[in-house]
């Protein structure tokens, strides 16, 4: 019988699965939610499962939403049936909804994720709730809601209205302002859920008017601020002049720099991420990273860094004439071609931060390389005639 694999699938949907759709799956592995109703309960303990972030009941009349999701008043208004709704991601309430539409129009809610709600009917969203796995948040009447990364900066400012009230669902950086009366003059108060990054210049006046940031970073006046990745090689070093940098991506130091030339241009670093670095930098690299404890990956001759899918095969490694480290951030699938022997022999270190998709023999020969591991490394191995269905975001049965 052929049998069905499930693998990075972020939800799997059994409400209306059969017993004969159960007894077609081998395993189930790396999921991230597994969903069934009350009467397809019975049939989870017949399934073979192996890392799966969370199993939950939704009744079928739920309709399923991914991402995410606004309800408005509006909306509500034109359903002839009340709504039951099962939404992983993040939901907002808009402020035209009112208790009227709440009692008549919602049935229920099951949440993974976040909501979003004006203050003024949160009592009554929330008892339409009937599970939630993930946070509530309220937000003032009135407020300018930002879902993801805000910069403020005098272009933003400018555009504001006198004394607004912003809701910053996300990352608040605060980097350069030229003009600094604008900030009392366009900014009554934020009201974030995220992180803020703040230079320390502008940290007084804007942590009066701040509140909920779950994580504050203040950069001090005399650091350049790098927020992406970067990679900085004998030629765009000489852009910075003994700069000190506060880095929240990845530096990458290429093989062409010198330990005199790093000496010249960068004379301090804070970061909490990975610095890569080539063996006769890192002992240099080591003392100017200051304060933090960035991971400081090095490596003697090839280096290469994994951020999304790649698949490393027999040929990459026999004829490359150095060994390689691997840097993986996205996904590395090792093909059937690559023998434990040549990962052993080819492959200097590898730093795990994704996944890592192999063989079992192929795993034994990594497990040996890994340097870092905070990813995870899982088998490819399938039974003759099995199918796999991975990487997907939902999958119903």
């Amino acid at each position: 019988m052929i049998k069905n694999r499930f693998k990075n699938i972020g939800l799997l949907d059994l409400r209306s699965a059969t017993e004969q759709a159960i007894e077609a799956i081998e395993i189930i592995d790396n999921v991230g939610t597994v969903m069934y109703s009350p009467e397809t309960s019975h049939l989870i303990s017949k399934i073979s499962i192996g890392n799966i972030g969370s199993t939950i009941i939704v009744p079928k009349e739920y309709e399923i939403h991914t991402g995410k999701l606004e309800l408005g008043g509006e909306s509500l208004k034109k359903l002839s049936s009340p709504l039951f709704l099962y939404v992983t991601g993040m939901i907002t309430i808009k402020e035209d909804i009112s208790f009227e539409d709440i009692e008549k129009n919602i049935g229920g809610l099951i949440l993974t994720g976040k909501i979003l709600c004006p203050d003024n009917i949160a009592a009554a969203i929330q008892s339409k709730i009937v599970t939630q796995t993930g946070k509530f948040i309220s937000y003032p009447a009135g407020s300018q809601i930002i879902n993801g990364s805000c910069v403020i900066n005098d272009t933003f400012l400018n555009s504001l209205k006198p004394s607004s009230i912003l809701f910053i669902n996300g990352k608040l950086k605060i980097i350069e302002i030229l003009n600094k009366k604008l900030i009392d003059e366009k900014i009554e108060r934020i009201e974030i859920s995220g992180n803020v990054v703040i230079k320390n210049e502008y940290a007084e006046i804007l942590n009066q008017k701040l509140k909920g940031a779950s994580k504050c970073e203040i950069i001090p006046d005399d650091y350049i601020y790098i927020e992406e990745d970067i990679v900085v090689d004998s030629i765009s070093i000489k852009k910075f002049n003994a700069a000190k940098i506060y880095a929240a991506g990845i530096i990458s130091f290429k093989e062409d720099l010198s330990v005199q030339m790093l000496k010249e241009h960068v004379i301090s670093i804070k970061t909490n991420k990975i610095v890569i670095c080539n063996q006769d930098l890192r002992e240099h690299v080591v003392a100017i990273c200051e304060g933090y404890s960035p991971k400081i990956v090095y490596y003697s001759n090839k280096h290469i860094v994994i951020d999304q899918e790649y698949e490393l095969d027999s040929s990459e490694l026999e004829f490359s004439e150095e060994k390689i480290s691997f840097l993986v951030n996205g996904m590395l699938n090792v093909a059937k071609d690559v023998t434990a022997e040549l990962i052993l022999e080819k492959i200097e270190f590898i730093d795990n931060f994704g996944m890592i998709s192999a063989d079992r023999r192929q795993i034994g020969a990594i497990k040996n390389k890994l340097r870092i591991n905070e990813g995870m490394v899982s088998s490819n191995e399938n039974t003759e005639n099995n199918i796999v269905i991975s990487n997907a975001g939902y999958i119903k049965l």
